[in-house]
């Protein structure tokens, strides 16, 4: 089930990235990022493979924009360079 939604944006373009940590069987669950598309709303461009997410970040450096998620069962947190075409 979904446990946190995180909003960001790359150059013009509106992103939402939900956090699914438990689907009530188990904790590997795909994460979904939406992409805004005016009329038609917010809509699923990307399936993430995560186990237990809990948390969504984005931020921008110099080299780019990224999303991080921590997780409730794995020791480490994984940050993913997003590509804009």
């Amino acid at each position: 089930s979904a446990v946190d939604w995180e909003f960001f944006t790359v150059g013009e373009d509106y992103f939402l990235v939900v956090a699914n940590s438990y689907d009530g069987n188990s904790f590997s669950v795909n994460s979904v990022i939406y992409r805004w598309q005016g009329y038609e709303g917010f809509v699923a461009v990307h399936y993430l493979p995560t186990y237990g997410c809990r948390d969504w970040e984005a931020f921008k450096t110099s080299n780019g924009s990224y999303i991080m998620y921590s997780s409730a069962k794995e020791p480490t947190s994984r940050v993913l360079k997003l590509k804009t075409l």
